[in-house]
């Protein structure tokens, strides 16, 4: 403010200042894809607050600084500008400014035996020249620059506005600096995403009778080669509602529906949670195998604490059943081996199955397993041991198997 201003002037004063800033902070928000807008703004204000005839911007970029907008600069004189480069050095206002990286004031520029672009300051008919550094973490992004067509150095209040005007054009560069980053990212995400896409349709068919395990791993593979033919280790259940056959011959198909859908939405949820994969649903049996297509290292236990939840479950849900009437059991049968596990059916179907001794153990057992048991044998029989309290039931004769096979009943979870 003048050093004699009234009070009334002085409050003029800062009222213009404060409109001026609103303004400008007005079109940050309206531009934040467009940093013209916002710097003409700037350079408009500028000249008004601080009594100078044109104040321009300029921005780095490619290397150099490079007019970016201008206020009350005839549109010939523009037109030279734009075609500028200016970088750091003492013959260019803009050049100094950038070199220094604090406010230059040029008192008069024809006369600076340092200031090299004497016919751009006499094609405007500059005289006084006043740089602004913008900056961003300590370094020179752009220059604001203001001119005066008659000599008469900006007072420290003038430029102590122009820096806070000089902040404001930050703000709108980083906006417009970090949208386009974004955009970027956005354009790199979408062609990611596209070619997820382009993935997950690829096996979207297969998503559709795959164990969500096994079709997360065909994505992740980038390719179908996990469901070739190959050997390993797992732990096979199979599991199915006692006297089911019964139930159905004598029941309307919407009961058995409801019914079903209650037992496979009990079931499923755990099975997801511990991680097996399920293979099929038999009506109302169940083929779960741990340890493919992804390794599980534990999958003895995981296998054991899985059935007996499933059989506490299903003997929850039997409560409910009985009151309509309903009696129906649940058994589990459970073993440990090698199969040989891939893909089988034709173009328009395919299914991942497992096929080997240990499935068609399981399933014997499962066929002899009575209401509530959990039938398991041979190396399975003693991991389940270690998380579970078992009984031993002896040798058994199963139907299909040419010897007596040692049968094993998990009864609870070892506390």
């Amino acid at each position: 403010m003048e050093p004699h201003a009234t009070l009334e002037q002085q409050l003029a004063e800062v009222l213009e200042q404060q409109t001026a800033t609103a303004k400008i902070l007005r079109v940050i928000s309206q531009s934040p894809t467009d940093v013209e807008p916002v710097l003409r703004a700037v350079a408009d204000a500028a000249a008004g607050l601080c009594r100078a005839d044109e104040a321009a911007v300029f921005v780095f970029k490619d290397g150099a600084y490079r007019w970016a907008a201008s206020a009350h600069i005839a549109n010939t004189y523009v037109d030279v500008v734009k075609g500028e480069t200016f970088t750091p050095g003492n013959d260019s206002l803009v050049g100094r400014t950038a070199l220094r990286g604090t406010v230059v004031q040029i008192e008069d520029a024809p006369n600076d035996p340092d200031y090299g672009r004497r016919d751009l300051a006499q094609l405007g008919g500059a005289r006084t020249l006043l740089g602004i550094p913008l900056q961003r973490e300590g370094a020179t992004i752009g220059v604001m620059v203001l001119t005066r067509r008659h000599v008469e150095c900006f007072i420290d209040k003038h430029i102590e506005i122009l820096e806070i005007f000089a902040s404001q054009a930050v703000i709108a560069i980083e906006n417009v600096r970090l949208f386009n980053e974004v955009q970027a990212l956005n354009k790199g995400l979408k062609a990611k995403v596209a070619a997820q896409v382009d993935e997950l349709e690829r096996v979207g068919r297969l998503r559709r009778f795959l164990a969500p395990q096994l079709a997360q791993a065909i994505v992740s593979a980038g390719d179908e080669s996990i469901l070739g033919n190959h050997r390993r280790e797992i732990v096979a259940m199979f599991c199915d509602l006692r006297g089911f056959t019964a139930f159905s011959e004598t029941s309307e198909p919407e009961d058995i529906m409801q019914l079903l859908a209650e037992y496979h939405g009990t079931l499923g949820p755990l099975i997801r949670q511990y991680e097996g994969t399920l293979d099929r649903f038999t009506g109302d049996g169940m083929m779960v195998f741990f340890n493919d297509p992804l390794p599980c290292p534990d999958a003895p236990e995981r296998a054991t604490r899985l059935a007996l939840e499933m059989r506490d479950a299903v003997t929850r849900l039997g409560e409910t059943w009985r009151k309509r009437g309903h009696r129906l059991g649940f058994g589990i049968g459970m073993a440990q081996g090698y199969a040989t596990l891939g893909r089988i059916g034709f173009e328009d179907r395919f299914d991942y199955t497992a096929i080997g001794a240990v499935i068609n153990l399981a399933a014997r057992l499962c066929a002899e397993a009575e209401d509530g048991q959990v039938l398991v044998s041979g190396r399975l029989a003693a991991a389940a041991e270690t998380v579970a309290e078992i009984e031993e039931l002896g040798e058994r004769q199963l139907k299909g198997m040419a010897r007596p096979v040692a049968v094993t009943c998990l009864r609870a979870l070892k506390t």
